[in-house]
């Protein structure tokens, strides 16, 4: 808690091994940039190299060190993995499902993850996803544009400048 209002990081990334599909020069780019503007300090390649408990353990420690009630954590090593995190905490960890929309079976995998994993929502991440965007539309996720079960909308990834964007 800040003062009298509850925070909620709501766009995180569960940092471990198989994440984020590999950069592009503009995206490290981009990085450097964001770190250099808020004075991130650089990333720990050691801790993706750590198991699931050990980083969600850490992450809790930050949560509570910053006054942070939850994060919601837009990727993370797959769904199964994701939501092996967010079960360890799950009154402070917020999953999304990350699988690629444009994979066959992927509606499947959506309903999957929000009912059978518990994750809230489907994150596209586009940058991603760029070369699928460009041939056609994210396809229908069950029941529409609404994905796995109602209220659960897709979010999605800008390219540029972190918007987030709902579908």
């Amino acid at each position: 808690m800040f003062q009298d209002l509850h925070v909620v990081d709501f766009h995180a990334h569960f940092p471990i091994k198989g994440d984020v599909p590999a950069s592009t020069g503009q995206a490290e780019r981009d990085r450097a940039a964001w770190r250099l503007a808020w004075d991130f300090p650089e990333p720990e390649p050691e801790a993706r190299d750590q198991p699931v408990e050990a980083i969600a353990d850490r992450w809790l420690a930050e949560l509570d060190r910053y006054g942070i009630d939850r994060v919601g954590f837009a990727t993370g090593g797959g769904n199964d993995t994701l939501a092996r995190a967010v079960a360890r905490y799950p009154a402070r960890f917020i999953g999304f499902a990350h699988n690629n929309p444009f994979q066959p079976g992927a509606a499947d995998e959506m309903r999957r993850a929000a009912n059978t994993l518990g994750l809230k929502s489907l994150k596209i991440l586009a940058p991603a996803r760029a070369a699928d965007r460009r041939s056609r539309p994210v396809p229908p996720l069950g029941g529409g544009r609404r994905a796995g079960r109602a209220g659960a909308d897709p979010l999605r990834h800008a390219r540029r400048r972190g918007w987030h964007l709902m579908e």
